[in-house]
């Protein structure tokens, strides 16, 4: 898993975050987003894999 503070991201990176409980799913978008990145949510697993695989670009890290 690569978070958001590690130096191996720069702004405006792309990052997936996968969490199934909505609440924390929106509190963390906004509070990584507050920081310059650019945040794709998903509220499962599964969902993440479609969505990583239909995404058009380079998603960065994962959380």
């Amino acid at each position: 898993m690569v978070l958001p503070n590690s130096p191996a991201l720069e702004l405006n990176s792309v990052i997936l975050i996968v969490e199934d409980e909505p609440a924390i799913l929106k509190l963390v978008k906004l509070m990584i987003e507050k920081e310059g990145y650019h945040i794709i949510t998903a509220a499962s697993p599964s969902d993440a894999v479609n969505i990583a695989k239909n995404h058009k670009g380079k998603i960065d890290g994962s959380a």
